[in-house]
Formats: structure tokens, C-alpha cells, sequence
């Protein structure tokens, strides 16, 4: 434990350092899906050094998901993370049931996000043990790729009774097919 957060947590409840501890990693992890899309997407990382905010109140707001679509207005969807980060690796392959914890985030997300015609896309991590990293489940309809890596194709499609296509796929994978759709430059 570093010693400013040792000092910070003087006085602080415990409740409320669990909180603020949860706020940092769930930033942490927004900032890294963001550098992430857009690095692969061709924004150069010198771009995103000259868009840091120099008052430091908006430092906390810079690189998130809520900036990256404030600062691209044409991103074609909504982004959000999950709330949940202790994802059993069996939920990937499960179907919809009660106990699967994707398809209840999805349900959250539509009423979340509304009326709205844009496409949902919720970024997650995977559990380490599973070796796959992040996975992105979305609404957005996006072209396939013929020659993509067997490594990064692992994607799972329902289709909800609405018949509307749900995918659930590696984040790699759907970078690359985000890629032939948007251009953030």
C-alpha cells in the first residue's frame, strides 16, 4: 500500500475507502479501454497527450468512456463498463438464464440508455484464469472479417425475442470490426 493512500485513509471510513478504491479501478479500466480503442484506431498516442485538460479538475474526467464519446461525437455507440468484475468464465458460454450475469447487465443497459437509436456496447474484464482478457457485449452491427486471427475470434450471437442481435464477443475482435465502421480521426 502506497503511503499517500495509507495517509488519505486516515479518517475515512472503511466503507468509504472501499468505494473510492472501487471509483479508481473503475476508472483505471476505462482510461485503458479507451488508449486501447483509440491507439488501435489510429490516433496516435502524441494526439492524446495534446487533448489532456490542463486544470487538473478535469483530470478525472479525461480518457474515460464519457470523454471519449464527448470528444468523438461520431462514435457510433453508447459505451459503459460493467459493474460487475467477478465474471464467471462459464457466464461466456451459458444461455440466458437467471444465473448467467450477462444478460441481466444487458437488460440494465437498455433501460439505462432508453429511447435511444445509438447501438450499447459494455466493456468487461474476463477473468484472468480464462487467459482471454476483455470482452465487449454490444448491439452494433458490424461487418465480418474474413482472414481474422482464430485467436481472437470467439464471439457468441443471440438473437432476444425482439429480434435484436446481441453479440458478445473478444475485445480484439470487435476493435478490428469497430475499425472498418468508425475512424476517430
Amino acid at each position: 500500500m502506497a503511503r499517500d493512500d495509507r495517509i488519505s485513509r486516515i479518517g475515512e471510513s472503511r466503507e468509504a475507502w472501499r468505494e473510492r478504491k472501487e471509483n479508481n479501478r473503475r476508472l483505471a479500466y476505462e482510461r485503458k479501454i479507451v488508449r486501447k480503442i483509440l491507439t488501435t484506431l489510429g490516433v496516435p498516442r502524441v494526439q492524446l497527450k495534446i487533448d489532456a485538460p490542463d486544470n487538473p479538475a478535469e483530470q478525472d474526467w479525461y480518457l474515460t468512456l464519457a470523454w471519449m464519446e464527448f470528444r468523438y461525437p461520431n462514435v457510433p455507440m453508447h459505451t459503459t463498463t460493467a459493474d460487475v468484475w467477478n465474471i464467471s468464465a462459464w457466464d461466456f458460454f451459458r444461455v440466458r438464464t437467471r444465473k448467467n450475469s450477462f444478460w441481466p447487465k444487458w437488460n440494465e443497459l437498455k433501460e439505462e440508455f432508453g429511447n435511444s437509436d445509438r447501438p450499447i456496447a459494455c466493456f468487461f474484464p474476463l477473468p484472468q484464469a480464462s487467459g482471454l482478457g476483455n470482452a465487449v457485449l454490444h448491439n452494433l452491427d458490424l461487418p465480418y472479417i474474413a482472414d481474422e486471427d482464430p485467436q481472437e475470434l470467439l464471439r457468441m450471437e443471440r438473437v432476444t425475442t425482439s429480434l435484436e442481435h446481441i453479440s458478445l464477443e473478444l475485445f480484439p475482435s470487435f476493435i478490428n470490426r469497430l475499425g472498418l465502421v468508425w475512424n476517430p480521426q
